[in-house]
């Protein structure tokens, strides 16, 4: 889908717009999306752990610095150190099932290494899933990410389908200053 709306853009042509999200001029007078507002940050009573206030900054290439072979290769101690740890990390937003209200999505360190030909490995990605009660909504450059890291491999129907996984509190824009970040939605408890 990511590669779809690439070609789309480039050839000029038109895409389908999101809900809630406002087209700008590129410099070249394409049109380019811009997330709106976030949603106001969460209720009181549900304050931030003071470990996620000075999160690790964690980068891809510590997390992919190493070569994983399934069955063969054991995960490095010094990665594996970073389980259940708040961290940041910024990298792009690859959507699983949708692009507006997502709970779940993957982060990648690049767009452009992913999905042109050959999948990244198992250790260059996230597989993200917002708190409960919130939700983002999916926005095409870098973003940062906070929340909590789990380590170890996860499989499903004996299949292994992640080695990382964050539990995301909060998604905002990365190096973008003119950039709005992704809006969060909150239901229930969180506002």
């Amino acid at each position: 889908m990511i590669a779809g709306v690439v070609t789309h853009m480039i050839r000029g042509t038109s895409i389908p717009v999101p809900q809630g999200v406002t087209m700008l001029p590129s410099p070249s007078g394409a049109p380019l999306p811009t997330a709106p507002k976030p949603t106001p940050p969460p209720a009181p009573d549900q304050p931030l752990p003071v470990e996620a206030l000075h999160p690790l900054k964690l980068k891809f290439e510590v997390l992919g610095g190493w070569t994983y072979v399934e069955g063969k290769t054991a995960i490095p101690e010094d990665v594996k150190k970073l389980d259940g740890k708040w961290v940041e990390i910024s990298g792009f937003m690859l959507p699983i099932n949708e692009i507006n209200k997502m709970s779940n999505f993957i982060i990648l360190q690049s767009l452009w290494g992913c999905c042109f030909g050959q999948a990244p490995a198992v250790n260059h990605v996230i597989v993200t899933t917002m708190v409960p009660g919130r939700t983002v909504e999916f926005y095409p450059d870098p973003v940062k990410v906070i929340g909590k890291f789990s380590v170890g491999e996860t499989r499903e129907k004996g299949y292994l389908v992640s080695i990382y996984r964050l539990e995301a509190y909060t998604v905002t824009a990365a190096h973008t200053p003119n950039r709005q970040p992704p809006p969060m939605k909150s239901q229930g408890n969180l506002q």
